[in-house]
């Protein structure tokens, strides 16, 4: 009977172990265009080990070092110049060049001097312009030229102010004054190249090397130690991460240190849908998730982070990327049977925001960023039911504060797909039960100590939190903290789950509720609220509960993308 148990034991373990395990490349479908991916910024120097014989070229790809062998190394910065900062007046940002151009004419006309600055560029499908030919973007003459077969236009038109200014206050003061004329956003740049030399060393002797350039790493796997992630979710935790692709080591234009991993897309993939979505899921959801990133991903080339030399950071802000860490069999499957798979809105990829948990009801785009509403990014109840009330012409939103009440405290009866509260939740999905209702309580004191924590504000006793404005989702964009010192206005829904949290708040839709009042001042407050995350797009719980549903991935990314077509681009 022992016998018999270890050898069951041994098997569980076995299959433990084969669903883990990262896929060796051969298996994998590689391809799509080339990715540059932010790791690691403003540090003076980094350790990392080589698992095999590498080289060391330049970012064009000349060779300046071969033969090297794997180990350990630590590369740091000798000597540095960075680059200077300026800060301009942002107007309009559109993928429309007529609209772009009246815009900048009507500006003209009014004597506020502007030009329209083209970011991004067409991507092709196994292209990538080089980080030396990183488009400026303050230099509106500059042509970019690509071989082979175009997959995305990613071209934005932006219109600035053609004043720049050196500091940040001066640019504001600016703003200031033009606000009853011009609404303006102030942006950062840098101009200018940063400069220095970056030594790298054998820790185990007898190889030292000096640059005055950026360098890669190629040939071999690459594994980051000390990692400290950005991260601010509760399960991010420092860890050594390994890497496919290049390795490249640059100095940035603050003069100090920026890690980026560069490699194609759908390998790429296999370190984001193994650390956005658990193996856990079904097949489909996971196939879902596949396509919402390599849309996010290919819809970003050319447009985020210019200003860093990369196109994507690894964390929440972009879509987070672990490397090899947590590649699995099933999120490997789901990127390779998906190859080249993306979302597109009116022939253009389109921007694809996820989520862990809606909460019942996903939200409006414009309600949780700056921006234009966007048609496939409506907030709509996550529920079966939502077909029948669009037959009847019937829409149910959550923006009045009884009916919020009412919805937050029914939670087991809801016919969500990410409610796994529910009795009949599939038991692969319970672990996120609480991320569909949850609570959090405070003592008076803690909770006027966080406020003036995070708001650097001492509003004295805090007396209410005062809703001002909602979303569809009953998620908060304005809310008003009275206190007996003076009151104070919120706005945004990050910044509002920010201020009221010591970490942050699973979601903005909640309602306070306040006990053992004296006189105006509470001594408790509990914070009831629905969902983690922003509520945009697709929900991967409920993702989960769909193809646990059996619906398929098309399904899926129909129900959250309401309008958007599935296209295969390569």
């Amino acid at each position: 009977m022992k016998i018999r148990c270890w050898r069951i034991c041994m098997l569980i373990i076995v299959s433990c172990f084969c669903v883990c395990m990262p896929i060796p490349v051969k298996r994998a479908v590689e391809g799509g265009p080339s990715v540059r991916v932010g790791l690691v910024e403003n540090i003076e120097k980094a350790t990392y080990s080589v698992d095999g014989a590498f080289k060391i070229t330049d970012e064009h790809g000349n060779k300046l070092a071969m033969n090297l062998s794997g180990g350990e190394w630590e590369i740091k910065i000798k000597t540095r110049q960075a680059s200077r900062k300026r800060y301009r007046l942002l107007v309009l940002s559109t993928d429309d060049l007529t609209k772009a151009n009246a815009r900048r004419e009507e500006l003209d006309y009014n004597r506020y001097p502007a030009e329209v600055i083209t970011i991004g560029r067409k991507i092709t499908e196994t292209t990538h312009v080089p980080s030396a030919q990183k488009q400026p973007w303050f230099d509106s003459e500059k042509e970019y030229q690509s071989n082979g077969k175009v997959i995305a236009d990613n071209r934005i038109y932006r219109v600035y102010l053609q004043q720049s200014f050196s500091k940040k206050s001066e640019a504001e003061k600016y703003q200031g004054l033009l606000k009853r004329h011009v609404e303006t956003t102030v942006e950062e740049s840098y101009y200018g190249d940063a400069a220095g030399t970056i030594e790298i060393k054998s820790k185990s002797g007898g190889a030292n090397y000096t640059f005055d350039k950026t360098i890669k790493i190629v040939g071999s796997m690459v594994t980051l130690k000390e990692f400290s992630p950005k991260g601010t979710e509760r399960w991010d935790v420092a860890e050594a991460r390994t890497y496919r692709g290049d390795m490249e080591f640059r100095i940035d234009d603050t003069g100090k240190l920026t890690v980026i991993n560069e490699l194609p897309v759908e390998t790429y993939l296999r370190g984001v849908v193994s650390a956005e979505m658990s193996v856990s899921f079904p097949p489909e959801a996971l196939k879902a998730q596949a396509i919402v990133a390599r849309s996010n991903v290919i819809r970003k080339l050319g447009i985020y982070h210019q200003n860093q030399h990369f196109d994507v950071c690894d964390d929440e802000h972009c879509q987070v990327y672990r490397g090899i860490v947590r590649e699995s069999v099933p999120t490997d499957n789901a990127v390779n049977e998906t190859h080249g798979v993306v979302l597109t809105y009116q022939g253009r990829i389109c921007d694809s925001p996820y989520h862990s948990t809606c909460g019942g009801h996903t939200e409006n785009n414009e309600n949780i960023w700056s921006g234009e509403p966007q048609p496939h990014l409506r907030g709509i109840l996550d529920s079966k039911v939502r077909e029948k009330l669009e037959k009847d012409q019937k829409q149910v939103t959550f923006e009045d504060e009884a009916l919020l009440d009412k919805w937050l405290n029914a939670s087991t009866e809801i016919p969500a797909y990410c409610n796994m509260q529910r009795e009949d939740a599939p038991l692969n999905l319970k672990f996120y039960a609480d991320h569909f209702r949850w609570r959090v309580n405070f003592s008076q004191d803690a909770f006027a100590s966080v406020i003036r924590k995070k708001t650097g504000k001492n509003l004295g006793k805090i007396k209410n939190i005062v809703p001002m404005e909602r979303g569809v989702s009953g998620r908060l964009k304005k809310i008003r903290i009275e206190g007996t010192r003076g009151d104070l206005v919120i706005e945004k829904e990050l910044k509002i789950r920010d201020v009221l949290s010591e970490t942050r708040l699973r979601s903005s839709c909640f309602i306070i509720e306040r006990r053992g009042i004296v006189g105006e001042i509470p001594t408790e407050f509990i914070i009831k609220g629905a969902g983690f995350g922003h509520g945009v797009g697709m929900c991967q719980v409920g993702a989960g509960g769909m193809a646990q549903a059996k619906k398929s991935y098309a399904d899926i990314l129909r129900h959250y993308y309401a309008g958007a077509e599935i296209k295969v681009i390569y």
